[in-house]
């Protein structure tokens, strides 16, 4: 393969790294990296699942709970649905900080909604304390969406809120915490799956930054190799016949060598003006006798290909038409704009603004 090849396709890969999600998150602000991508956020999965906890729900609440009984009920179960569409909504991680409030709130709302129309007689309240299941499964995505302090606030205020609900009905906390105490259980489980799970995708993360970072400098690499491959041909193109004519043990003429010599210096000290046709005419000038001086004051700021042809074209047309035994060239930056300019021993300044 050869090093354009190389250089082409290690092109290639390094923007199929960086560009991994982009084209999916590109106006939503979620990076190539977010966590969401390796864990199918962002895509039909979510809704799926919604779509099948949704049925789950509305039986556990309407048909074993007995939440329609009441508009307070109603409100509960859409307010719960419509946190768990919050939830499935595309976003970055961690989850924006309103969503998160959100959520909270709705927390809180449904747990009260519910509890308030619970009887204070009644131990085993079973599937009437339904808005348990939703709410653990809200706090559930707050620690899986990077928000793992904020789903215990959750959790904290469930309790709360049934422990004030309890106090108003019984006059204790304990009928309420009794039907509540196990719901931390489950998302102690959920922290740690969500803590292992963050520090999997950091190293996930990590590890891609350092294989973009890698085939970055493989790029940079070729193409320094394609540069100095280059770079050598056009030397070996210019000195191999004269060379080869002095290893044959032939004479070469003096003046062709001294501009052999000098060109070779262009293409250190004027690079981006070492390209035909001005090539040729410094050549032609110089084996006719003539001292001719390239600069190029660029610097980092090069010539567009537009800007360059028009240069060499200019400079070799003044260069053939030039009568004197001194030239210099030189291409630098006035202002804004690229300036060319040639004089002819040392007066009779003339110049190109590019």
């Amino acid at each position: 393969m050869s090093a354009r090849e190389r250089s082409r396709s290690a092109i290639m890969s390094a923007r199929k790294l960086r560009l991994g999600g982009d084209m999916t998150a590109r106006g939503r602000g979620r990076g190539a990296d977010d966590i969401g991508h390796y864990l199918g956020f962002f895509g039909p999965a979510p809704w799926l699942l919604l779509a099948l906890y949704t049925a789950f729900l509305l039986y556990s609440a309407l048909i074993l709970g007995g939440a329609a009984r009441t508009g307070w009920g109603i409100a509960a179960l859409v307010a719960a649905l419509g946190a768990l569409v919050v939830v499935a909504l595309p976003s970055v991680t961690p989850l924006p900080m309103w969503r998160t409030v959100l959520i909270l709130a709705v927390i809180v709302f449904v747990t009260a909604a519910v509890s308030w129309q619970l009887p204070a007689d009644v131990a085993d309240l079973g599937y009437q304390t339904w808005e348990y299941n939703p709410c653990d499964l809200l706090m559930f995505c707050l620690a899986i969406r990077a928000r793992i302090l904020w789903a215990w606030v959750g959790q904290a205020a469930m309790q709360a809120t049934v422990a004030v609900w309890s106090i108003s009905a019984t006059g204790s906390a304990a009928h309420g915490l009794l039907t509540s105490y196990t719901q931390p259980f489950p998302l102690i489980a959920c922290s740690v799956f969500a803590i292992g799970l963050h520090w999997t995708a950091r190293q996930i993360v990590a590890h891609r930054a350092a294989e973009r970072a890698r085939v970055e400098d493989d790029v940079r690499a070729d193409a320094t190799d394609h540069a100095l491959e280059v770079e050598l041909a056009a030397v070996r193109t210019m000195a191999a016949p004269t060379l080869e004519h002095i290893a044959a043990g032939g004479r070469p003429d003096p003046q062709a060598v001294r501009a052999l010599e000098a060109a070779l210096r262009d293409r250190i000290r004027s690079p981006a003006l070492a390209v035909e046709p001005l090539t040729s005419a410094l050549r032609a000038a110089r084996e006719s006798g003539v001292d001719v001086l390239v600069l190029d004051d660029l610097g980092d700021a090069a010539l567009t290909e537009a800007q360059r042809t028009a240069a060499t074209t200019w400079a070799a047309e003044r260069i053939a038409q030039a009568d004197g035994r001194s030239l210099t060239l030189r291409v630098a930056r006035a202002q804004t704009a690229p300036v060319v300019t040639m004089s002819v021993d040392g007066r009779g300044v003339s110049h190109l603004v590019l």
